[in-house]
């Protein structure tokens, strides 16, 4: 899991917008669908082979009640499949967006303190007053607070729609998840 940079000035320019969110559960709850989506593929198979077989060798009434009944269960099965492996991509998706805004906002602290590590030579090497320093310092803070709000909003905005797409996904199945991809992106 990716911590906030703990530095001078970080409550300052980052206050409570670090996500809180472990990009790591998502990845890890991601490859549990990835695995169920897996069993159903297999319990789909199987389904299939019973249902070649109970086509091939039986005859009648009998025959396709049996034949009926297996391929609704193929059908759930492949629903299941696609459900679980659709679920999974969003999970992975939303794990790439927490991972995206951590990092911003680490690299806006970063930024900050290697622009006022240069403000603090300048200001040596030219004989800055404080009120100087104090003024680029102002202005670096604001730029580093701006650029964490952008991160933020942008991660807000993407987190609701993946978590709005993976509740779909869970309900309705993958077919939902088509519908609702393009604002996502």
């Amino acid at each position: 899991m990716i911590e906030k940079i703990q530095l001078d000035e970080t409550d300052l320019i980052v206050g409570n917008n670090f996500p809180e969110y472990d990009e790591d559960a998502y990845r890890r709850e991601s490859q549990s669908h990835v695995d169920a989506a897996e069993k159903a593929a297999q319990a789909r198979n199987a389904a299939q082979n019973a249902a070649d077989y109970t086509t091939a060798e039986f005859q009648g009434m009998t025959a396709d009640e049996m034949s009926e009944a297996m391929r609704l269960k193929i059908v759930d099965l492949t629903i299941s499949e696609d459900r679980h492996t659709a679920v999974a991509g969003l999970l992975v998706s939303a794990s790439e967006n927490i991972v995206a805004a951590k990092t911003e906002m680490n690299n806006a602290q970063l930024a900050y303190h290697e622009k006022m590590s240069q403000a603090f030579s300048s200001a040596g090497d030219e004989g800055w007053y404080q009120g100087q320093l104090n003024e680029v310092r102002t202005e670096l803070v604001r730029e580093g607070q701006e650029r964490v709000s952008m991160a933020r909003e942008s991660f807000d905005s993407k987190h609701t729609s993946l978590v709005n797409s993976i509740a779909d996904a869970l309900v309705n199945g993958s077919a939902s998840i088509q519908q609702n991809s393009a604002g996502i992106g």
